[in-house]
């Protein structure tokens, strides 16, 4: 059975997040292939010194997340004819321990077409979650390649994350998030994107993540990789004053 893992990245090495992606797919793919979305940081070299099919692009072209994906599959699908799933993570993201360890026992004996799996939002933390955030899910990760997988043309952000189609199940796996792990990042993602012309405005936005009521859970060490332990954090984040904060260039 061969895996492949499936990923997109822009400038993913700032925050260390492609080299914890790439070296987390190694342990349970076969082969990873990469968009790379116009990157000018060492992102790309990484990739290929690790053994990634990498497909760039030009400038960086977020809104056309579902046609770089469509791309990227199909520039898989050349590349291999032995792919029996995808495994799909954003540059920012790992699988759990668990899901290393077992992933790919777990799809040899599959009886579905594709498996779902908790994302856990690191939230101003490398180590507790926010519960109570609105894009807690459960996400579709493991496509089984059908020969019929595709993505419809579409434009805008998260409008199709993975092909249509499928029926999944769900599992006891979890995906890890850290996109939102500090709170430089949260606010660099949000004005990034606004400055995108994603319709996300901090000034809206303080108002939906209120955290004056956040909830935050603690992630057991032995969910994270080996690798991927956090230094201990026996507390959750203190409230964050969004009323204090203001960035050049958005809405106040």
């Amino acid at each position: 059975m061969k895996i492949c893992g499936f990923v997109q990245t822009y400038n993913g090495t700032e925050h260390g997040d492609i080299q914890r992606c790439i070296t987390n797919l190694k342990r349970f793919c076969d082969y990873t292939v990469v968009y790379d979305d116009g990157s000018t940081d060492a992102s790309v070299d990484f990739c290929l010194k690790n053994n990634c099919n990498v497909l760039r692009g030009g400038d960086n072209d977020f809104l056309n997340e579902t046609q770089h994906k469509q791309k990227l599959l199909e520039f898989a699908l050349n590349l291999y004819d032995d792919i029996d799933w995808f495994f799909w993570l954003d540059d920012d993201e790992i699988l759990d321990r668990n899901g290393c360890l077992s992933i790919r026992q777990f799809l040899g004996d599959a009886k579905h077409d594709s498996y779902s799996m908790r994302e856990l939002n690191l939230w101003r933390s490398e180590s507790w979650e926010r519960t109570d955030y609105p894009g807690r899910s459960h996400f579709c990760r493991a496509w089984k390649n059908s020969g019929r997988l595709n993505f419809p043309q579409s434009h805008g952000l998260h409008k199709c994350v993975v092909p249509p189609g499928l029926s999944p199940a769900d599992t006891k796996f979890n995906v890890i998030h850290y996109g939102y792990s500090s709170q430089d990042r949260i606010e660099e993602r949000w004005v990034s994107r606004n400055r995108l012309g994603v319709p996300i405005k901090l000034s809206n936005r303080h108002k939906q993540f209120d955290e004056s009521v956040a909830n935050f859970q603690k992630i057991p060490d032995d969910l994270f990789p080996e690798e991927n332990i956090p230094i201990p954090e026996h507390e959750p984040p203190s409230p964050a004053q969004w009323s204090d904060v203001v960035y050049k260039g958005d809405e106040k």
